[in-house]
C-alpha cells in the first residue's frame, strides 16, 4: 500500500489498484512514515497545534501520539515500537504515546546542528540522519553530512558517526545485504555495505539520475 498527501488530505492506494481512497480525519497531514511491520503509518498534522499521529491500515482511525512543533523535518517508526522525530532536535518515544526523550538538541554542544530526516535500520536500534557540522566554516559545502547512530534502553550504543559529506536525505536499503542510498552530483551513489551492526565508509556509483 501507498499513502500520499494531496492538498491537505492523505490518500491510500493498494499496489494492485489505480484508485486513491481518502483517509478521513488525516487533514492536514504530511510527512508520512511507516511502522516496521507496515501495518500502520505515522504522519504529522499542522494547524493550531502540531501533532504526530498514527493510523492502522486499511480501516483504522487516526490516533494521537504526541505534540510536536512547526519545525518537523521527518520521522520514522522502528521494530521496537518507538517513533523518532526530527523537530528542532531528535526526539524518541513510544509509538503508543507517552514521554519522549531528546537524543540530540537542535544545536548539540558536541558540534552538530539541525539533525533532520531520521531513518531506522532494520534492527530498530541504529539509525541514520542528516546534520550540519558546526566545526566546518559557515556555508561550507562540507558542512552537512549523513550520520549513523544507535540508541537502545535509554542510552547511546553508538554516538553519531559521520558517514559521508552530503546535503541530502539518505535512506537504508536491503540491497547488497544492507546499503545506503542518497542523491549526490546528479547520481545515486550506493554504499558497499551498511549492516545494522557496523559502519562502512566505502561508496560507489549505483546509477545516474538524469532530468527529463
Amino acid at each position: 500500500m501507498v499513502v500520499a498527501s494531496f492538498g491537505r488530505d492523505l490518500y491510500l492506494r493498494h499496489f494492485n489498484s489505480t484508485v486513491w481512497t481518502l483517509l478521513h480525519g488525516t487533514e492536514p497531514g504530511s510527512q508520512v512514515f511507516w511502522s516496521a511491520d507496515s501495518r500502520s503509518f505515522g504522519f504529522r498534522t499542522a494547524g493550531a497545534q502540531f501533532r504526530v499521529m498514527r493510523m492502522r491500515v486499511p480501516d483504522g482511525v487516526p490516533e494521537f501520539v504526541r505534540q510536536t512543533n512547526l519545525f518537523g523535518r521527518g520521522a520514522d517508526w522502528n521494530a521496537r515500537d518507538q517513533i523518532l522525530v526530527a523537530a528542532r532536535g531528535l526526539h524518541i518515544g513510544p509509538a503508543g504515546g507517552g514521554t519522549e526523550v531528546e537524543l540530540l538538541p537542535y544545536a548539540d554542544p558536541q558540534g552538530l546542528l539541525e539533525p533532520t530526516w531520521p531513518h531506522f535500520l532494520p534492527d530498530g536500534e541504529h539509525f541514520i540522519f542528516s546534520a550540519y557540522d558546526l566545526k566546518q566554516a559557515e556555508g561550507s559545502a562540507q558542512g552537512r553530512g549523513i550520520y549513523l547512530a544507535a540508541w537502545r534502553d535509554g542510552q547511546w550504543k553508538l554516538r553519531p558517526t559521520r558517514l559521508k559529506t552530503n546535503s541530502n536525505e539518505a535512506r537504508y536499503s536491503a540491497l547488497h545485504d544492507g546499503c545506503l542510498l542518497f542523491l549526490q552530483n546528479d547520481n545515486l551513489p550506493i554504499s558497499e555495505a551498511l549492516p545494522s551492526s557496523g559502519v562502512s565508509r566505502n561508496f560507489s556509483p549505483f546509477f545516474p539520475v538524469t532530468s527529463a
